[in-house]
């Protein structure tokens, strides 16, 4: 009877209420939240368990030393910081492109359930690596597994929730970020019980679960325009002429540096400067993540929304605004001396910080075509990752044995300084960048669409069914289709009605 609820094939009335009011709409996008968590904690798991007992150089655990007699795996700092970033971000940002042209043109629920499957395989793979070159091909392969959820996400989202409600979606979406690094710091607490090993297998479990759950009862809903034929250097052509588009890539890319980075080595902090256990930093962080992240994630999908009625550029001004808060709050936390301090400074930041998510994917998918919103939302994540991806690798250039901050103040205070050296510094830049992302859309006249050579180039007509009128002439529902393809109009509502009515005769 449960699954009787969600048919097969969904009609477009079941599917898709234009605000996402419709139960089988709120039970998409649950379950694309919990694929994401999924998604977040096991990619979190590394840079946990590395401190934690992984490393030979960190300590082993007794519950280690009593369950395997090859217990650890030795590397440097320089090798963490590329398993940790580049090792999962270049594979991730070169996988996610192709995989999200496919997303567009076929099944996007079976393209997310094949990646699940991969990446859910790997983790259960890490159970049983023996060598650093065993864990690094793992790491790269767990990167192409779930490159293949955000592109898809996103589109689907932006097919179930029109622009009065997205920026809303996409935070709760988002939110999965912490929930699941939540869970992925939660694995301190597992390891000091049963090691490393049976805790990567225990991480396993949860994504082989959800995928029978998807593959039962949940379906690809219709999409808001007909998948189009265009090759992938055309689409990335004319993404790259939106200027909007080149400035949400660049401020979000130069924002996910300091999150890779804490992502990357918060853990080591907690455990070299305060000598803290994975028990310990893992139930601390878990906390700090699921509190200050969830909290500031839900306040910047709520704001957005709120002044949305004011200015489409409100989204990009409150990311910025955030960015500019958190950086002298995270250069308290990191600075504080007691745990205490700086694990309540850190919740602050935390909250300023990660306001940013849902609005900035929610510009990505208002700036493009319906066609292309999966293409688009890959070319963002491979774009800021990749940029971003390089955070833990810096703060490990700057940790190893000839690295400055290690010649300056050891190991132990070093990750503290290069991490205050990162951090706030591109928090202020990304501040910078998305406020000129917000002037840009106010200067925007139209959302300036560049129909693709094979794709519709009909009139532009604005579907009726949408339930909230623009609020300005950059920010229009994605509803906005035709008979003959999908455009954007400058101009008043009447003068768009007028056009439509021409176009049909």
């Amino acid at each position: 009877r449960f699954c009787s609820l969600f048919p097969l094939q969904p009609t477009r009335s079941h599917a898709r209420a234009g605000n996402g009011t419709t139960p089988l709409a709120r039970y998409v996008l649950l379950i694309l939240f919990c694929v994401y968590v999924v998604n977040q904690a096991d990619r979190q798991l590394l840079s946990v368990l590395i401190p934690a007992g992984l490393r030979c150089s960190s300590n082993a655990t007794a519950a280690s030393d009593a369950i395997y007699t090859t217990n650890c795996l030795s590397f440097s700092d320089e090798d963490q910081g590329l398993l940790t970033g580049p090792a999962f971000t270049i594979v991730y940002t070169l996988s996610s492109i192709p995989l999200a042209w496919v997303s567009d043109r076929w099944n996007r629920l079976y393209v997310l359930a094949l990646g699940l499957a991969v990446w859910t395989a790997t983790t259960f793979g890490l159970t049983y690596v023996e060598t650093f070159g065993q864990l690094l091909a793992l790491r790269m392969l767990l990167g192409i597994g779930e490159a293949t959820c955000s592109p898809a996400a996103y589109s689907i989202i932006a097919d179930l929730f029109d622009a009065s409600t997205r920026a809303s979606a996409l935070a709760f979406y988002h939110f999965g970020v912490y929930l699941g690094g939540c869970i992925g710091y939660l694995s301190g607490l597992l390891n000091e019980a049963v090691a490393w090993r049976w805790t990567f297998f225990a991480f396993a479990v949860p994504g082989a679960i959800l995928l029978l759950v998807i593959l039962a009862t949940v379906r690809d809903p219709p999409r808001s325009a007909p998948p189009v034929r265009d090759s992938v250097v055309e689409v990335v052509v004319t993404l790259l002429r939106k200027p909007v588009f080149l400035l949400i890539c660049l401020a979000s890319s130069v924002r996910n540096i300091p999150g890779y980075a804490l992502g990357g080595w918060l853990a080591t902090f907690y455990q070299r400067v305060f000598d803290m256990t994975g028990d310990q930093y893992g139930v601390a962080l878990g906390l700090v993540t699921l509190v200050g992240g969830g909290t500031g994630c839900y306040l910047g999908g709520l704001l957005s929304d709120r002044l949305l009625q004011y200015s489409a550029a409100s989204k990009a001004f409150v990311i910025a605004a955030s960015q500019l808060l958190a950086a002298p709050l995270v250069f308290g936390a990191l600075w504080a001396t007691t745990v205490p301090t700086s694990l309540a400074v850190l919740v602050l930041a935390y909250i300023a910080a990660e306001t940013w998510l849902g609005p900035a994917a929610a510009v990505v998918q208002e700036c493009v075509a319906p066609h292309l919103r999966a293409r688009a939302s890959s070319v963002y994540i491979t774009i800021n990752t990749l940029i971003g991806g390089c955070g833990p690798l810096i703060v490990g250039a700057m940790l190893g044995d000839n690295g400055p901050a290690t010649k300056a103040y050891g190991q132990r205070d070093g990750v503290r300084y290069a991490l205050l050296f990162v951090v706030p510094t591109c928090y202020v830049a990304s501040a910078i960048l998305f406020w000129v992302v917000g002037l840009a859309m106010l200067r925007s006249p139209t959302r300036d669409y560049h129909p693709l050579p094979g794709s519709p180039d009909g009139s532009n007509v604005h579907d009726e069914t949408s339930h909230v009128p623009p609020p300005s002439s950059y920010d229009v529902p994605s509803d906005a289709t035709s008979s003959a393809g999908l455009a954007l109009l400058s101009g008043s509502a009447a003068d768009e009605r007028a056009r439509s009515k021409e176009s049909q005769a």
